[in-house]
């Protein structure tokens, strides 16, 4: 019979539970919340085109979306 090169200690095991806890509550978040992929969700308002004045020499606000 081998002998085990491998001694488990006592904080083995509350490392593995406590990993087991942090599964169970992730688990439980997924199965709960319905997935969100954003399709077809707008999350913000494009800001507006500006028309620049001509007569202040700045030109057209297309002349710099170029």
């Amino acid at each position: 019979m081998q002998t085990p090169i491998h001694f488990p200690l006592p904080s083995d095991a509350e490392h593995v539970e406590h990993a087991r806890r942090t599964i169970r509550e992730a688990w439980d978040v997924l199965t709960t919340s319905p997935p969100d992929t954003f399709l077809g969700r707008k999350s913000y308002e494009p800001f507006p085109k500006e028309r620049l004045d001509s007569g202040d020499g700045l030109g057209d606000a297309n002349d710099h979306d170029r």
